[in-house]
């Protein structure tokens, strides 16, 4: 659902997507407390995203 709108998007659609993100904010928070790698799927590799160290997380601001 990469690129729409979440006010496009019926609302069982939206309200998963927000789940889900808080999910990964959580899950991200938790491997820096504990010190564990963070995997994620980018450009078509799978990547630490803790082996570079924590970066700030920047917060998507919607109209």
């Amino acid at each position: 659902m990469r690129g729409v709108p979440i006010s496009k998007m019926s609302k069982e659609s939206a309200q998963a997507l927000i789940a889900m993100r808080r999910g990964i904010r959580k899950a991200r928070k938790l491997s820096i407390q504990t010190g564990t790698p963070f995997y994620v799927w980018k450009n078509g590799k799978v990547v630490d995203l803790n082996a570079a160290g924590p970066k700030k997380q920047h917060r998507h601001r919607g109209k």
